[in-house]
């Protein structure tokens, strides 16, 4: 089994999973058994046509026939069973067929949400996570109770989620990084620096695989150089788990890690500083309307232009993200910033002479 079918198998097996939780694989004799795990065994009784009744069900649960009766009414009219009782059988019976238990409750916020999962996994298309996820999704919406009717081509047709520049992820490797995440196991690989060219091996302890900004990286303690380091997964090579365990080196948390830049790169010990850019025209507009960093603050000023203040610890990346808005966006401070935005500004005008 694929790592992306295990995965919606585990997603679509929500009774498998609370059986588990219920203790069900060993009976539990001389104790009440909880109320999802009786309605499990009453619902086996039931699809076996052994046509139960509550003085047989209570003695095969030891509970009280008024126990019984409270879960039949609940599997009626909460699940929405098709049970009756039958007089001649002296029993309660199904009178049409029940495929899932328990019923599926899925209404048009959920499929949506199912939807928006799967377009944010478009980088993923035609792999087997993608198919995955197309026959979880078909599966969800046939079992889906209530007058829910929406076909993935209409979603399609009707909604989107597009993002340019993104990695095409090798599953593979996705799987192998997980084995090696989930058993903290260590890994060997080869890794190309994207500055320099230079290709070399690495021995690392995996700490946590994220994918963001359009690409997948592997967050991991580098052994080498005895600290967390940053690796994009197509500059991986001869991937290997080795045999060694470990346990964190460091409490490792990602939003924490990032928290002072804007982008992968990061300076978790560094010093903070206050970043204000302003904005005019349009970069005005569209730089109100989204959420860029959580130390962010916006600042509206009369002639229509807009100031931005962030307080990072790494402002790396802030030069190519100013550039992108043309002559709509102004570093104001901090000053060693400011040169390296005009320093930059003066490389790419040089180019385009």
């Amino acid at each position: 089994m694929d790592l992306g079918s295990a995965a919606l198998n585990l997603l679509l097996t929500p009774t498998a999973i609370c059986l588990n939780t219920f203790g069900m694989s060993t009976p539990r004799t001389g104790q009440t058994r909880r109320p999802l795990a009786r309605i499990h065994l009453i619902h086996e009784e039931l699809s076996a046509d052994r046509f139960p009744n509550c003085s047989t069900l209570a003695n095969k649960l030891e509970v009280s026939t008024k126990t019984i009766q409270r879960d039949l009414d609940f599997m009626r009219d909460e699940f929405g069973m098709p049970l009756e009782y039958d007089p001649v059988q002296n029993g309660f019976h199904y009178t049409a067929s029940v495929e899932a238990f328990p019923p599926l409750q899925i209404g048009v916020e959920e499929l949506m949400s199912l939807f928006v999962a799967r377009k944010v996994m478009a980088s993923m298309a035609g792999t087997a996570v993608e198919s995955a996820l197309r026959s979880g999704f078909d599966r969800l919406a046939q079992h889906a109770s209530g007058s829910v009717k929406i076909s993935w081509q209409d979603l399609d047709r009707a909604f989107s989620v597009h993002d340019s520049g993104c990695m095409n992820p090798d599953l593979g490797q996705i799987e192998v990084l997980s084995t090696a995440l989930v058993k903290r196991r260590k890994l060997f690989f080869r890794y190309t620096n994207a500055k320099n060219n230079r290709t070399k091996a690495r021995t690392v302890r995996p700490l946590h695989l994220s994918q963001m900004k359009g690409g997948w990286y592997l967050f991991a303690w580098d052994e080498g150089a005895k600290d967390i380091r940053i690796f994009a997964l197509p500059r991986i090579q001869e991937l290997e788990i080795l045999r060694d365990h470990f346990q964190d080196p460091v409490d490792f948390n990602l939003d924490e890690y990032l928290k002072g830049s804007m982008g992968l790169i990061t300076s978790p010990e560094a010093p903070e500083q206050k970043v204000v850019i302003r904005f005019t025209g349009y970069a005005a507009t569209l730089v109100a309307e989204r959420s860029w960093h959580e130390s962010q603050q916006v600042k509206r000023n009369t002639d229509g232009s807009l100031h931005l203040t962030l307080h990072l610890q790494h402002t790396d990346n802030i030069p190519g993200w100013v550039l992108s808005w043309g002559g709509k966006a102004e570093v104001l401070s901090p000053a060693d910033l400011r040169k390296e935005v005009a320093k930059q500004a003066r490389q790419i005008s040089g180019l385009h002479r």
